[in-house]
C-alpha cells in the first residue's frame, strides 16, 4: 500500500529512527552481541603470558630449591598451577584456588631449565570449548593436556580410591631426602617440606 520509493532518496527525507525510538521501551537493558563473543564461542583460545623470574624478590624465587641431577628444573606441578591460573581467568575467578579443577591426559614433552639470570616466559593456551591446553616456551610445546571444572562426584570417587590404596609406612626426614638425593633429586628450601 506504500508508494514505490524513488532512488536516490532526496536529502530532505526525514529519518525513521526517531519514530521507532519514541515508541521503544527503554526500561530494560539488552546485551549487544560483539565480534569477540562470536569468536570465543567458535573455540578461540584463551592465552596467558607468565614471566618467571627467580631473583630473590620474586614470588618464584623458591624454585631454585628444585634441583634434579645438579640442574634447576621448573617443577611439573608449577606447569599445572600456570594452567590453573589461566583457566581461572577464563571463568573470571579472582583466586584460582577457589575453583576445583580436574587435569587429564597430561604430557610433559620436555623439562625447562631455570636460570637466575634469564626470565622464563611461558605462554599458556586453553581451548575453552573442551579445556585442551598447551604450554609453550621458546616456541616449543612443553606440556599438553586437558583441564575442566571438577564435579563433586568425581572428587568423592578420587578420595575413596586414595583411601583404598593407602599403605602406611613412616619415614623420617633424613631418610626421605637421602632417598630423593640418591635418585638425583637435590631438594632444598621450600622443597624440603616433608617432616615424616
Amino acid at each position: 500500500n506504500y508508494s514505490p520509493v524513488q532512488y536516490p532518496v532526496p536529502v530532505n527525507v526525514p529519518f525513521i529512527s526517531p519514530l521507532i525510538a519514541a515508541q521503544w521501551d527503554h526500561s530494560q537493558q539488552w546485551k549487544i552481541p560483539t565480534f569477540e563473543m562470536f569468536t570465543q564461542s567458535l573455540g578461540s583460545t584463551q592465552q596467558a603470558k607468565h614471566e618467571i623470574d627467580l631473583n630473590d624478590s620474586s614470588e618464584y624465587s623458591f624454585i631454585i630449591g628444585h634441583q634434579i641431577d645438579g640442574r634447576c628444573l621448573f617443577p611439573a606441578t608449577g606447569y599445572l598451577i600456570l594452567v590453573w591460573k589461566t583457566f581461572a581467568k577464563l571463568y573470571n575467578y579472582e583466586d584460582y584456588r577457589q575453583m576445583s579443577v580436574l587435569f587429564e591426559q597430561i604430557q610433559i614433552h620436555r623439562a625447562t631449565i631455570c636460570s637466575l639470570t634469564n626470565k622464563i616466559i611461558f605462554y599458556v593456551n586453553i581451548l575453552p570449548t573442551n579445556g585442551t591446553f598447551e604450554i609453550i616456551e621458546n616456541n616449543t610445546i612443553i606440556v599438553t593436556g586437558r583441564i575442566s571444572l571438577s564435579e563433586q562426584l568425581a572428587m568423592q570417587k578420587f578420595h575413596k580410591q586414595i583411601k583404598l590404596n593407602n599403605i602406611e609406612k613412616n619415614l623420617q626426614t633424613n631418610e626421605i631426602y637421602r632417598d630423593f638425593n640418591l635418585r638425583g633429586y637435590e631438594y632444598s628450601g621450600l622443597f624440603r617440606g616433608i617432616i615424616k
